[in-house]
């Protein structure tokens, strides 16, 4: 315990002139009250500990850019985490979520956001239309099914690998923005792909192994030719 006081102590004071407060693997249980005496914080990190719930107060911080809290055991976020207006990126990986939490979809700075390996089924919709989403990490859930109706999708890459998916929904073609999905292991079978999503999209890097469809399958789709145009140029833009 004296331990980990120590370093709980050098820590913050750090904190005080940096702006940034690590605390991960410190096997803490709740979130140190100590914490809240720091005004101007910009960057969180609790992760790699114990800890099952957060407090609300956490929202004071509204100058948080960055909120690390992966390897928890956390299953809800305070509802109050909508005030943190100022947040850019957000880690949950590896923790015990069965939604997507509410709050999230008020975070209208966010740019990338880590929900992999949780218990996750649904999709709000609203999250992939977060203004400035950038990147989106869904993946290692258990989601049966993505929105319908996603014609405003703002996030450049989505990935949704080792779900349950069935199909992938058509209006995803609609996005301008959107350039990689990564849809591996799940159980997408030829009928599940739109041939939209090839011929009429943005999307120039499409991951579909580990699925019930087959090359042959894939390479036989009338949009796919125009598919692997995208994906061409794209990579002879990269190297």
């Amino acid at each position: 315990m004296g331990g980990t006081s120590t370093k709980l102590d050098e820590r913050l004071a750090r904190a005080r002139s940096t702006g940034v407060l690590a605390l991960q693997d410190l096997q803490l249980t709740k979130v140190p009250d100590q914490i809240l005496e720091l005004k101007m914080l910009r960057t969180l990190s609790l992760r790699y500990n114990r800890l099952s719930s957060l407090p609300p107060t956490l929202a004071q911080f509204q100058s948080l850019k960055n909120l690390h809290l992966e390897h928890n055991s956390i299953a809800s976020l305070p509802d109050e985490f909508a005030q943190l207006k100022a947040l850019e990126q957000l880690t949950l990986s590896d923790n015990r979520l069965p939604q997507v939490p509410r709050c999230i979809l008020s975070m209208k700075k966010l740019k990338q956001i880590n929900l992999s390996k949780n218990q996750i089924t649904e999709v709000p919709v609203e999250l992939l239309e977060l203004p400035n989403l950038d990147v989106c990490d869904l993946s290692h859930n258990n989601i049966k099914t993505l929105p319908s109706t996603c014609s405003n999708i703002k996030a450049i890459e989505i990935n949704l690998a080792h779900n349950k998916l069935k199909e992938i929904p058509a209006c995803l073609h609609k996005s301008t923005r959107l350039k990689v999905l990564r849809c591996n292991d799940n159980n997408i079978g030829a009928n599940g792909l739109p041939n939209e999503i090839l011929a009429d999209s943005q999307i120039s890097l499409l991951v579909i192994q580990n699925n019930p469809i087959s090359a042959v399958q894939l390479q036989s789709m009338p949009g796919y030719a125009v598919y692997s145009e995208r994906y061409t140029a794209t990579k002879r833009k990269g190297d």
